[in-house]
């Protein structure tokens, strides 16, 4: 019984590694022929940039908007 779950286990770990290569292939080759990111202004935007952007909206808000926690909470 233990070799079965032993057989179970390794092709259940071989099938993750294969899914999670095959995203990373799919989206490797998918950014090749087509750009994701937006540009505006002729600056190209990155996932960072939006991730600046929410933190700063967040701080300021928190520094001098009015108490709504729950509005923030998202944030």
């Amino acid at each position: 019984m233990r070799t079965l779950e032993d057989f179970e286990l390794h092709h259940k770990i071989l099938a993750f590694v294969a899914i999670i290569c095959a995203t990373i292939l799919l989206v490797r080759v998918g950014v090749q022929v087509y750009n994701p990111n937006p540009v505006i202004l002729g600056f190209q935007l990155h996932h960072f940039d939006y991730g600046m952007v929410l933190l700063f909206v967040t701080t300021l808000l928190l520094l001098f908007g009015k108490n709504r926690y729950p509005v923030y909470l998202p944030l």
